[in-house]
Order: structure tokens, then C-alpha cells, then sequence
């Protein structure tokens, strides 16, 4: 076990065992995200490419003009089946340039994780892949200029796509 242990640690993850008498033993490896391989939804922003992990995604819409609301603050919202979601536009977020302004022209993906729930906008979907996550350049995260992104993948055609973090993006909010 201390060498699972020191390899675990030696590319930066952790290992806890606890064992309780009669009871039985736990075991828990945590490896850095850096190393995880993901199921993701790539999706497309002007010029741009992203990944939304699978698992955060609740479902992907193209909605109408009537589904689209402002609260009294001018905070843009979409309302489907009674269910009220405040809309993150990615393209603000993170200033790209794109000529879908319109939310009737994209689609909206309805992203939830702790409970909590953002309907992302975007161009279009790309489609679905395992990615390999590594993480982000040096310079955005010593900037700090890395909020509502964990990592980056390297696509099949060779093109970058940064892999949003969706904790991050709801703390947007």
C-alpha cells in the first residue's frame, strides 16, 4: 500500500484509508482533474470551442422568444415548464466575438450541480466526446483569469477547447 500511496502523491493526489473494526476498511484515491478523462458536450462560441462535462448537463434547448423573460433587476431568464433559469451568455463571459446574439438563433444548455441550476448560451452543439483534461496555461491562473474554467483538452481536429467549470460558472450568478 506505500507504494500506491507515494504514487498517488507523486502526481499530486491523495490517499486516505480508514478501517474500523468489524466494520470493514475504506479506501479513498483522489487523482488530480488534470488526469481525469471526461465525457463532455463540446460546444461552439463564435470562433471558440468548449466542453461542458456530461454529467452537469440536464438538457439542451433552442428556445422561443416566449420562454425568455427579464426579472425586475434586467437579469435575462428562461422560463421552461414553470421552472425559472438565469442565463449565463458565454460569448460576455468570456469575450468572444460571435454574430448569435439572438437566444432564439443558439441553444441554451441547462447546466446543474448542487442543487443549484444556469442555462448556458451558446452558438451550437458540436458533439459529445471523451476528452483527456489538462489543466489550464500558467499565465491564466496566475492572473486569475481562469473563473468558470477547470482545465483545457486537445480536440481530434487539433483545435484547444477550454472545459468549463460549471461550480465556477454558478458562482457567476
Amino acid at each position: 500500500m506505500d507504494v500506491v500511496a507515494k504514487n498517488i502523491e507523486a502526481i499530486g493526489g491523495t490517499l486516505s484509508v480508514d478501517s474500523l473494526p468489524e466494520k470493514g476498511t475504506e479506501i479513498i484515491i483522489k487523482i488530480p482533474l488534470t488526469l481525469a478523462i471526461i465525457d463532455g458536450m463540446n460546444i461552439k462560441v463564435g470562433s471558440s470551442c468548449y466542453t461542458v462535462p456530461i454529467i452537469a448537463i440536464q438538457e439542451s434547448l433552442r428556445p422561443k422568444e416566449s420562454d425568455l423573460i427579464c426579472d425586475p433587476d434586467g437579469n435575462e431568464m428562461l422560463m421552461i415548464r414553470g421552472q425559472c433559469y438565469p442565463i449565463l451568455r458565454l460569448h460576455d463571459k468570456f469575450h468572444v466575438e460571435t454574430t448569435v446574439q439572438e437566444f432564439t438563433e443558439g441553444i441554451m444548455v441547462i447546466l446543474e450541480q448542487d442543487g443549484k441550476k444556469v442555462s448556458v448560451f451558446a452558438d451550437e452543439l458540436l458533439g459529445q466526446q471523451q476528452v483527456v483534461v489538462k489543466s489550464l496555461p500558467e499565465y491564466l491562473v496566475k492572473n486569475k483569469k481562469n473563473h468558470g474554467l477547470a482545465g483545457c483538452t486537445l480536440l481530434g481536429n487539433g483545435t484547444i477547447s477550454l472545459i468549463l467549470d460549471v461550480n465556477g460558472l454558478m458562482q457567476l450568478q
